[in-house]
């Protein structure tokens, strides 16, 4: 806690803040750029989509099987960034980009991994590590761009240096009793999402009972208040409006009513309507609460027991809030179809799933004080998955556990044909030079009872995939799951397995049979997310 004394340190935190914000930005940004292998490539199409832990699955891919260390060095980085920046998980970041400077000090990932750890041990406080780091950077890279920004660190850290012993007086331990579930201050309830709902389209129609307002967004200036429908259209980057050119890149569109119909269907809230890469985007602004009267019923169906279906709102509106807390350098959040939640708008509202919203209203999981990252599925098929055996990543609420409440769900057992011509076919599409398959084979189980990895057989070798990689790529609903076992069959392979997802997190069908067994929204987030608290955001 900052004392009354303390404009020092108010200062150097505000200034700390800032500097972060751009560190973040740019330090990923050039993790991220110009890399020329494809591997890294598809990692970063995930970051991209915010599927934060099947990219470390592709990257740890890339740490154990490329033979280029730089290629390799900066997948060791961008582990540690994802870790730090998006999984806040900072211990674990710091193991990555200590093995960045061991085994890589030449790289040129090994600067960003300097800067990165100087930046965390400041955040923990610890100014004489934090100091003497940034003061190496600045004597190994002095050159660099971001030269200026460790002497700036660094000056900040040299006057903090002894704090560390005085606020070790005032640490009080933690109580040995379970922390009371008190409002979380980092986010605000209600508060308002950017939803892309459409991208890469040449016209858009805008229609509304009432009144509709669009201003641009670069200088606030009124462009229309009246009827509709208005017809955004975009031809050589230029944007019409009925026809009219347009000297502006972004419009902001309200309703007196607060409800537009976009492309024939409607949406609560607000729409930002921009170029992007030459085409228009459509961007839904809406309040946390109300997106989720949209995303409900495609997520879980609306005749589900109460309890089930609130346990699933608390998911939703945690993921969602986690989503819009790492996303603020882009133009949305989240995206509207199962990238992040599936949302129809205000024309998939259903009255019990609105009820489910409005009982939890605001509520959301939390570890250690911070918003979790609310993965949920369909079934396990009798156990949760770890994400350390699924995507190599270790995160400390989410953990594999028995899970009988799903092992009896109607879903829990399914069959699928795999023709090798289909598999190589398949490969082939995502770029793989594969030849004519011969064979599948699994090999190893996590502690879940699912396939570790699965080897392609062909006239060109062998290609080992993580199982997650596999199901990706040879189809998600198709291969429901890895819980699978493989039979051969006809030039080919008969899968026969158990549950639908990942297996990571809070299974739906189980949720639906603790509800029925008794047990309330709180018991059923508590079971399948370990170690959390369910609190209220502040107003």
């Amino acid at each position: 806690m900052i004392g009354p004394n303390s404009s020092t340190t108010v200062r150097a935190l505000c200034f700390q803040a800032a500097l972060w914000l751009l560190f973040v930005s740019a330090g990923t940004e050039i993790a991220l750029a110009g890399n020329d292998s494809e591997a890294l490539g598809r990692a970063e199409a995930l970051l991209n989509k915010c599927w934060y832990m099947e990219a470390l699955g592709r990257l740890q891919d890339i740490v154990e099987h490329e033979r280029d260390s730089e290629v390799k060095a900066r997948a060791l980085l961008i582990i540690g960034q994802t870790y730090e920046a998006y999984l806040d998980q900072k211990e674990i970041a710091l193991t990555y980009y200590e093995n960045v400077l061991a085994d890589f000090p030449q790289s040129a990932a090994a600067a960003d991994a300097l800067l990165s750890s100087g930046v965390i041990y400041f955040d923990q406080k610890d100014y004489s590590k934090a100091h003497g780091i940034f003061k190496r950077y600045m004597q190994a890279y002095p050159q660099s761009i971001r030269y200026k920004s460790a002497a700036a660190w660094a000056d900040i850290a040299a006057p903090l240096m002894a704090a560390p012993a005085q606020e070790a007086i005032a640490v009080v331990p933690p109580p040995a009793a379970p922390v009371p579930e008190t409002p979380l201050t980092m986010s605000t309830a209600d508060a308002i999402l950017r939803v892309l709902t459409h991208r890469n389209l040449n016209q858009i129609k805008i229609r509304s009972a009432q009144t509709i307002t669009v201003t641009q967004e670069e200088n606030r200036q009124r462009i229309h208040v009246g009827g509709g429908p208005l017809l955004f259209s975009i031809k050589a980057r230029q944007v019409t409006v009925n026809g009219k050119i347009m000297n502006a890149a972004a419009f902001r569109l309200e309703s007196t009513n607060s409800v537009l119909e976009v492309n024939g269907r409607a949406f609560r809230g607000a729409f930002v309507i921009a170029v992007e890469n030459n085409g228009l985007t459509a961007v839904n602004h809406i309040s946390t609460e109300q997106y989720l009267y949209g995303v409900m019923p495609a997520e879980m169906p609306a005749d589900w027991p109460m309890e089930a279906l609130m346990a699933q709102a608390v998911a939703a509106r945690t993921y969602a809030l986690y989503m819009r807390e790492r996303n603020f350098e882009k133009t949305y959040d989240l995206e509207a179809d199962t990238a992040s939640q599936v949302y129809g708008g205000l024309a998939m509202e259903n009255r019990r799933t609105s009820k489910a919203v409005d009982q939890t209203r605001g509520q959301v999981i939390t570890h250690e004080g911070r918003l979790i990252a609310a993965y949920y599925h369909s079934n396990s098929g009798g156990h949760t998955e770890d994400p350390g055996d699924v995507w190599n990543a270790r995160i400390p609420y989410l953990r594999g556990i028995p899970d009988q409440y799903s092992a009896t769900a109607l879903n829990g057992d399914w069959e699928y044909f795999l023709s090798y011509d289909e598999v190589a076919r398949r490969l082939r599409q995502c770029g793989l030079r594969i030849g004519q398959v011969a064979q599948l084979k699994t090999q190893g189980k996590s502690r879940s009872g699912r396939n570790m990895k699965v080897l392609v057989v062909s006239d060109k070798g062998v290609r080992p995939f993580t199982g997650s990689q596999f199901r990706m790529t040879m189809g998600e609903t198709k291969l429901k799951s890895t819980l699978f076992q493989m039979i051969p069959y006809r030039k080919g392979i008969l899968l026969r397995g158990r549950g639908y997802g990942h297996g990571v997190g809070m299974s739906q069908w189980g949720a639906k049979h603790m509800a029925g067994l008794g047990s309330n929204y709180r018991e059923i987030l508590r079971y399948y997310y370990y170690g959390v608290q369910i609190v209220a955001l502040r107003s």
